[in-house]
């Protein structure tokens, strides 16, 4: 740009070429008026006629940037004013551009005018674009109705990257009859191949849905019919599948297949996902021992997620003492930092038994060890403890430690306090935020 500017200063004679680098020099950067003003330069100065090059080059950066009537109106003064033919390039960046701004009846209308006023063909990648529009706004009948267009009327070939589009539209949409129906038109009827990604979206669905005997059924046809290999993401999807579903024999059937029939490595997430899953079902010797398999056989590092969910596991079965077990696990031998939520779980835990003097002490770790600021979460969980403990001067204790900490109290913690403190307190605790 800087050499281009240099030419154009020094009265160097710059061509077309010039302008256009500069002119994509600014559309790059997004500098869309400065592009302009080098378009102006060019025509009224220079007495350039720029190329459909230049044109298609400043549709692109308005495009970019989503301003579309900008984009429109530089269609308009190519066409009518300096008297150039836009190309299939030019109208697919208009139609890709209203589709990224969910304006499909706008692409359709460019569509139109491309086709029937300019009579140019649109291409494969049209198409493409056009059906992805439809399909992210969930609009799937249009959708199939631009593919038979394509198919019929325009006697073009969808590949296979429109198919995956179709298929995960509905996918989407739950409706998975009909994403299988695209399957098995795909494949019998245009000869096409699937790919992973495919088969991930498939199963992605049926997991969504529940219906994980179906989405093994995909698993079985991608393998042993079309020889395609599943990947992590796949056999994560399946295992978080039978999580939901609370089927944790399955997921481990999975995490077997996965490994040792496979030979493929499980992450991090499969592990939270995994343990999150006992920990839902309240089995936290299985939880546990995930994390042992985790961390002394494959060598994996669990992250503060992990962590805070055995934590919430504990605690919801009121295993306090293994609940800050693990979080001495987590700090001392993991070196990790716990987080407010962490904190939370746990004063939630203690105040749920009765047991407010360890709930205190938690605090004051979280505050003055960790530096850590209690958010009106934690508060009203320690005014509900003391409120139902009987303990009122403790419970306004904390409201008034709330209130001089800049936290003022939500709707919970007045909830928690009406039923016990007169109207009038209330008012003035409301007074003292103000």
């Amino acid at each position: 740009m800087d050499l281009a500017r240099y030419v154009i200063s020094k009265d160097c004679a710059p061509n077309v070429v010039t302008y256009n680098t500069l002119i994509d020099g600014f559309c790059k950067k997004g500098e869309m008026e400065k592009a302009m003003d080098v378009l102006v330069d060019m025509e009224h100065l220079k007495r350039l006629k720029p190329d459909v090059a230049i044109y298609n080059t400043l549709i692109d950066g308005f495009c970019k940037k989503g301003e579309m009537e900008k984009a429109m109106d530089v269609l308009v003064d190519m066409e009518h004013l300096k008297r150039l033919k836009p190309n299939v390039t030019i109208y697919n960046t208009l139609i890709d551009g209203f589709c990224k701004k969910g304006e499909m009846e706008k692409a359709m209308d460019v569509l139109v005018d491309m086709e029937h006023l300019k009579r140019l063909k649109p291409d494969v990648t049209i198409y493409n674009t056009l059906i992805d529009g439809f399909c992210k706004k969930g609009e799937m009948e249009k959708a199939m109705d631009v593919l038979v267009d394509m198919e019929h009327l325009k006697r073009l070939k969808p590949d296979v990257t429109i198919y995956n589009t179709l298929i995960d539209g509905f996918c989407k949409k739950g409706e998975m009859e009909k994403a299988m129906d695209v399957l098995v038109d795909m494949e019998h009827l245009k000869r096409l191949k699937p790919d992973v990604t495919i088969y991930n979206t498939l199963i992605d669905g049926f997991c969504k849905k529940g219906e994980m005997e179906k989405a093994m059924d995909v698993l079985v046809d991608m393998e042993y019919l079309k020889r395609l290999k599943p990947d992590v993401t796949i056999y994560n999807t399946l295992i978080d599948g039978f999580c939901k579903k609370g089927e944790m024999e399955k997921a481990m059937d999975v995490l077997v297949d996965m490994e040792y029939l496979k030979r493929l490595k499980p992450d991090v997430t499969i592990y939270n996902t995994l343990i999150d899953g006992f920990c839902k079902k309240g089995e936290m010797e299985k939880a546990m021992d995930v994390l042992v398999d985790m961390e002394y056989l494959k060598r994996l590092k669990p992250d503060v997620t992990i962590y805070n969910t055995l934590i919430d596991g504990f605690c919801k079965k009121g295993e306090m003492e293994k609940a800050m077990d693990v979080l001495v696990d987590m700090e001392y031998l993991k070196r990790l930092k716990p987080d407010v939520t962490i904190y939370n779980t746990l004063i939630d835990g203690f105040c749920k038994k009765g047991e407010m003097k360890k709930a205190m002490d938690v605090l004051v770790d979280m505050e003055y060890l960790k530096r850590l600021k209690p958010d009106v979460t934690i508060y009203n969980t320690l005014i509900d403890g003391f409120v139902k403990m009987g303990e009122m001067d403790k419970a306004m204790d904390f409201v008034h430690d709330m209130i001089s900490k800049g936290i003022e109290p939500d709707e919970v913690t007045y909830s928690i306090l009406k039923a016990f403190v007169e109207p009038d307190v209330l008012l003035k605790i409301g007074g003292l935020c103000k």
